[in-house]
């Protein structure tokens, strides 16, 4: 079976903005091992907490708006800031740890 040209351009975009939040999310994988490890199970469920709050309404704002490519776009955000705030948190236990 054969996509159709019209799914194909219509998908591509969503489908890079997915991939990026895919590759992000991967690497999140080390601090979120991490953090547990040295007892910071409470960090992540904070940081989850605050991604929840802020998502929820980008959803929403960004799907309405921008249709699959703005709901694509906060799906990504997600895992970046995921990392960022885990792999902070992880960074500096680390450097205390040393």
């Amino acid at each position: 079976m054969k996509l159709s040209e019209d799914f194909a351009s219509s998908a591509y975009m969503p489908m890079v903005f997915m991939s990026i939040g895919v590759f992000f999310n991967s690497i999140a994988l080390i601090p979120h091992t991490i953090l547990p490890s040295k007892g910071e199970v409470s960090f992540i469920a904070k940081a989850h907490l605050f991604q929840l709050i802020l998502m929820i309404p980008a959803v929403f704002y960004f799907a309405n708006n921008y249709g699959l490519i703005g709901a694509a776009v906060v799906w990504a955000v997600r895992p970046i800031l995921d990392y960022v705030l885990l792999n902070y948190k992880a960074s500096s236990i680390l450097k205390v740890a040393s």
